[in-house]
């Protein structure tokens, strides 16, 4: 396999500045050399050998390209024309999603090309110019950018943000998607593929450079001040080792189980971990041990959520909270619920869950025990539901229509609660403290016909009110 080179030299003598992309054999000798008027970014490299490389044109004002490179070193096609305004480079490396989309970036966001073809979709809004990307599961991209952490779906429309200025690294992503981020606030910070922050680790300095990912769920990152840390899958700390100068380039680890990064300072340090790349989506920089900047990854149906959980929190009692943790490769989840019986008795009380990871469920009735269900879902399908939780609200809330108006209700020692309604459909009910109709008498039943007053209990539990009939002064 070849290595490719970007190298631009720009001196007094040299301006403009000489731009080459060079391919070396493993062994250190030339293979080709390639000039271009362009300042060349890392390529992303396809499965046929074929390079993808982003250019900028390095003037007042710059040009943004992108060139198709055949593995011997000639053109296959190039845009060079495109001006700033139009669609300017951008900081991260293009990333290929196996041979039919790559994504590029640009000031406002990213955008897409079908290699061979023209540009197919423009920016994702105002995002701003992306650091680095990473995959999703749905074929679209992560990046970080200085309008915060954002995922887009394969159309360029924004799934979701995470709004903040302070995400200054290239994303990468675990093994059960989740996504690690480093901070200009001291942090990697922990999202799952729904946009839930899971946890954030804090650290000694800035958090400039993307982390990598083990085999055994280690995290491995450096910070601006010169400390490498390695962290656990839950973000609790490992170790760290003092490089004594900034770590800004992105770690990698090799197959025999060392950790390597480079500092400011000149210095390449390999460090022992007993763990190798994880098997993951983007575990590293570039996506793999040879940076070829692309993902064979095709989208799978998300796991199966976990430590569902059901409790009363409203003041009144009344309001069911329901919450869950997320599930590997989720967008979106779906909350179902049943009075009675199991989940072929149930209906969904929510489908498109997204941006928090619990429900509100507003509408419950006193002495039902509700059963709950929660899964997990994205654009390839569904996750399994996980087994039920129960819950029943505390408050002895409800609500019984009635035609007319309600008097002052009375209400006997054992609870049994007496509506009095008045006017043309005027009633007697009494009703259980769960709000059951234990008994209901109209007042034409007695020949009444008229307003009356709010009940009274008299001696021995008799129910006293008074009437006026609609036409006192009438026959």
């Amino acid at each position: 396999m070849p290595i490719y080179l970007m190298l631009t030299t720009l001196t007094d003598e040299t301006y403009p500045p000489q731009n080459e992309m060079i391919a070396l054999g493993q062994d250190g000798n030339l293979l080709w050399q390639l000039s271009t008027p362009l300042v060349v970014r890392p390529p992303a490299v396809g499965q046929d050998g074929t390079l993808y490389a982003e250019t900028e044109e390095y003037s007042s004002n710059p040009r943004w390209g992108m060139y198709e490179v055949n593995p011997n070193g000639t053109i296959r096609w190039s845009l060079t024309n495109m001006w700033y305004a139009q669609a300017p480079a951008n900081f991260a490396p293009p990333l290929l999603w196996g041979n039919d989309r790559l994504w590029i970036g640009g000031p406002y966001g990213v955008c897409l090309l079908h290699p061979d073809e023209d540009l197919v979709w423009w920016d994702s809004g105002p995002t701003g110019s992306p650091i680095g990307m990473a995959p999703s599961p749905d074929g679209g991209v992560y990046f970080a950018s200085v309008a915060g952490l954002v995922a887009v779906r394969p159309d360029a429309s924004i799934r979701w943000l995470i709004a903040g200025a302070d995400f200054i690294s290239a994303p990468v992503v675990g093994k059960d998607g989740t996504i690690y981020v480093g901070t200009d606030t001291n942090a990697l910070v922990a999202v799952d593929s729904s946009g839930i922050v899971r946890w954030a680790a804090t650290t000694d300095g800035a958090v400039g450079a993307p982390a990598v990912g083990g085999a055994d769920g280690g995290i491995f990152f450096g910070t601006l001040n010169g400390t490498f840390h390695a962290v656990n899958a839950d973000g609790s700390p490992r170790w760290q080792f003092n490089a004594g100068s900034a770590i800004r380039t992105p770690p990698t680890l090799t197959p025999g189980g060392q950790v390597v990064f480079g500092t400011d300072c000149g210095l390449v340090w390999s460090l022992r971990t007993d763990t190798v790349l994880a098997a993951a989506p983007w575990p590293k920089y570039q996506g793999d041990l040879a940076n070829h900047g692309r993902t064979e990854g095709l989208m799978t149906v998300p796991g199966i959520v976990t430590n569902l959980a059901a409790n009363v929190v409203s003041p009144g009692g009344t309001v069911i909270h329901v919450t869950w943790e997320s599930a590997p490769e989720a967008e979106s989840y779906e909350v179902w619920r049943a009075a009675e019986g199991g989940l072929d008795q149930a209906e969904p009380l929510a489908t498109n869950v997204f941006g928090t990871l619990g429900f509100d469920d507003e509408f419950t009735r006193a002495g039902v025990v509700y059963s709950y269900w929660v899964r997990s879902k994205n654009g390839e399908g569904y996750g399994p539901f996980i087994e039920p939780v129960t819950c029943s609200q505390t408050n002895q809330s409800w609500v019984v229509p009635f035609n007319g108006y309600t008097t002052t209700p009375v209400v006997a020692e054992d609870g049994t609660v007496y509506v009095k309604t008045t006017g043309t459909s005027s009633e007697l009910r009494a009703l259980s403290p769960s709000g059951s109709t234990l008994w209901s008498v109209a007042d034409a039943a007695y020949g009444f016909k008229g307003y009356s007053s709010s009940p009274v209990i008299g001696q021995g539990g008799n129910l006293v009110f008074g009437f006026m009939p609609y036409d006192p002064m009438g026959a």
